[in-house]
């Protein structure tokens, strides 16, 4: 944009200034309307001018302007010229103007121009023109000239003008007075006197300011004094604790080279350590080695004499075998003469018993006793052999073994060997060796031991110690009484100690089993969960040593959240196998709060509104925003623990979901996994709870409606996070 004969203005608002160009003559990037030569003032407000109009497109013009200036458009506002009596100045171009302030309010000073030389005075405020006249024609016969104001003082202002199209082109000064009267006086000073007139004129002011003026001043200067002393001695300051800092942080760097230097001697002195304590190291693996190959050689002799005494066990087995094989075949003989004589004898007595019941059948308890006391040649009818027929008895058997070896090992071969013998031999072990016997007791109660310890009870609890903030010990205990769990840690941990509510029954599957303990991986961003050891395990048999050992029935995990970014609940679960049922736990811990979160809320605020939580609780009613996050954060617990389409069903006769909702979850179509129909069903769930929180406690008697124990625990969870966040 270039333009020629223009005005140009300052302007301010919203904090940010502005440069407006006002007529001229040229080419322009906006449709404006042209107004060349257009005169003006400086601005009377921060957004307001005044313009006496110069040359158009119509000729000459003397009209007036307000124009008001926002950031977005400008108002003209033209002040109408009454006409008749009232003095107005005539119609001009290329004059000049300029804004001088009194304390009678702003006024407009006109100078000169074409084709008229003349000097008008306006009084914006009250918008009336006055003429001022002796004014010589240096002064005011000028156009295309500059033109300026000076405040000498409040009550004189000095008017510049320089150079223009005419014969008058020299400097020209203009003294404008406003007087006590409410009148303007003018007079022209010469450039020769200008610097006189100014002293004459800053006295004058002096003295009439008065003593009371004068003393202000002197005051003021005084005050500007002393601000400039304490500016000063600011400044000294600011500089020498700019150069204590200066001091101080050379000394801080010193330090550190020196700090610097001690580590490096430092980390020298480790290096030589360690390269000695490897030196050590090897030393002492040379000495363990050769140690070790002494111990190897003692090892490998002992093993060598077992090897032997073993070889003479082997043989003296073989022999026993032998003599075993004798025995038995000799008490086969003899058993076999045993039944042959019986046989003999039996079959005399049936001939004896008939002769006597045929020849005196009224004798017949004579007879008997006859029977009875004929000499004592008739056996026993026992079907055991007598001692005396048999000349080899089994616990002689067993010293005669006993005499050939005093080792340990060979005596409980030989019982095997009787034991498990096949024939009469086995019989002969089973009837009179009481070792036997003892050994199938053993076994009776062995069997009964465990069956026993398969119908035994047992209860686990999840609880939890707090080392610090964002860091917890949580541990699952198995015992058989939970009373004497509780016990114990309070007696050990004082009130540290955190106990879950949920508490899992259960028996183990195998004898003597094993309770294993799977952690699943931590699925919240910012958590951790570390076992403290690994394989997670509880042997029964170690159980049943509470409290004992009490290591022995417990499985630690460490949790760990980190500040501001674990901002989720934890819900980590944990599958328990081994047991009769299987089922799952979970370690559930909140993100600790950051000071910022603690200090948002007063002490007293956050009372009244637990208090008022717990009452709303206590009524069957729940707060909707606290049930939504708890729906939120324990998302994942619900899908892993109910079903979808039974959950569906129930939440349709609570008329939590319609029908139509049911019918888009359930539709195969879409190509939804089930996954994804639970997250949809469950979005539509916490949009209901969202709106009223009285369908929390529906939802809660959805889960409960299975009635199984892990479907009131989950319930319990939900309710127990409700209760925490409140």
């Amino acid at each position: 944009m270039k333009k020629g004969y223009c005005g140009i203005i300052s302007v301010h608002f919203d904090s940010e200034h502005y440069l407006v160009i006002i007529g001229g003559v040229g080419t322009s990037s906006m449709n404006t309307p042209k107004q060349p030569d257009a005169q003006y003032s400086a601005h009377v407000t921060n957004n307001t001018a005044v313009m006496f109009r110069g040359s158009t497109d119509n000729g000459r013009s003397n009209k007036l302007y307000m124009i008001s200036f926002t950031k977005t458009s400008v108002d003209i506002l033209e002040v109408p010229n009454p006409g008749g009596s009232v003095q107005w100045p005539e119609g001009r171009y290329a004059h000049s103007s300029v804004l001088i302030t009194t304390s009678s309010g702003p006024h407009l000073l006109v100078v000169g121009g074409s084709p008229v030389y003349d000097v008008w005075l306006l009084d914006i405020n009250k918008r009336k023109w006055k003429e001022l006249i002796n004014l010589p024609a240096n002064v005011t016969n000028r156009y295309w000239y500059s033109l300026s104001v000076w405040s000498v003082i409040p009550t004189t202002n000095w008017i510049i003008e320089f150079g223009g199209a005419t014969a008058y082109t020299g400097t020209a000064v203009i003294e404008l007075r406003y007087t006590s009267d409410n009148d303007w006086s003018t007079s022209v000073i010469p450039l020769d006197q200008y610097q006189d007139q100014l002293r004459r004129r800053i006295l004058s002011d002096w003295e009439n300011l008065g003593t009371e003026k004068q003393l202000q001043i002197f005051q003021d200067c005084l005050q500007l004094q002393k601000e400039r002393k304490f500016y000063e001695e600011q400044l000294q300051r600011e500089i020498k604790e700019k150069e204590q800092i200066q001091q101080d942080r050379e000394k801080e760097q010193q330090q550190l080279l020196q700090e610097k230097a001690t580590l490096s001697q430092q980390l020298d002195d480790a290096t030589t350590l360690l390269e000695q304590a490897e030196k050590d190291k090897s030393s002492l693996e040379l000495e363990y080695n050769e140690k070790l190959k002494v111990k190897v050689a003692e090892i490998l002799e002992e093993k060598t004499q077992v090897e032997e005494k073993k070889q003479i066990i082997t043989e003296d087995y073989e022999k026993l075998k032998v003599k075993v094989t004798d025995l038995t075949e000799l008490l086969e003989e003899k058993e076999e003469q045993y039944l042959k004589e019986k046989h003999i004898i039996i079959g005399t007595n049936n001939d004896s018993e008939e002769e006597t019941i045929g020849d005196t059948p009224n004798d017949s308890s004579n007879g008997a006793g006859e029977n009875s006391s004929g000499g004592g040649a008739t056996p026993s009818t026992s079907t055991t052999p007598p001692h005396d027929s048999i000349n080899d008895d089994p616990s002689q058997l067993v010293h005669e073994v006993e005499s050939h070896t005093t080792d340990e090992q060979t005596i409980q071969q030989s019982d095997h060997v009787l034991s498990d013998s096949d024939g009469p031999t086995a019989t002969v072990s089973c009837e009179q060796c009481p070792a036997r016997n003892d050994d199938e007791s053993s076994t009776d109660q062995s069997t009964t031991h465990s069956a026993a310890s398969r119908d035994t009870l047992y209860s686990g609890m999840m609880y939890y110690d707090k080392k610090q903030a964002g860091h917890w010990k949580a541990m699952y205990s198995v015992v058989r009484d939970l009373e004497v769990l509780k016990r114990y840690f309070e007696s050990e941990q004082g009130s540290s100690i955190e106990y879950d509510n949920v508490v899992d029954s259960f028996k183990f599957i195998e004898p003597n089993g094993t309770l294993k303990l799977t952690l699943h991986t931590v699925q919240e961003v910012g958590w951790t969960v570390n076992p403290d050891r690994k394989p997670m395990k509880l042997l029964q048999s170690r159980v049943d040593q509470f409290p004992l050992n009490p290591s022995y029935a417990t499985c630690s995990m460490s949790v760990y959240a980190k500040p501001g970014i674990a901002k989720d609940s934890l819900h980590c679960p944990i599958e328990l196998t081994g047991i009769d049922p299987d089922t799952i736990i979970c370690i559930n811990r909140s993100p600790p709060f950051s000071s910022s979160m603690r200090n948002s809320t007063s002490s007293s605020s956050s009372t009244a509104s637990i208090s008022q939580t717990r009452r709303e609780t206590e009524e069957g009613t729940f707060r909707s925003d606290i049930a939504h996050r708890v729906m939120t954060e324990c998302t994942g617990i619900i899908k892993e623990k109910v079903g979808l389409y039974p959950l569906i069903d129930r939440l349709v006769e609570k008329r939590m979901i319609s029908d139509a909702e049911k019918g888009q979850i359930i539709d195969t179509s879409t190509g939804l996994t089930a996954n994804q129909r639970m997250d949809e069903l469950l979005s539509l769930v916490k949009a209901s709870i969202r709106e009223d929180g009285e369908d929390f406690g529906l939802f809660l008697e959805i889960i409960k409606q299975e009635n199984t124990r892990r479907a009131d625990r989950l319930a319990l969870t939900l309710l127990d996070n409700y209760r925490r966040l409140v």
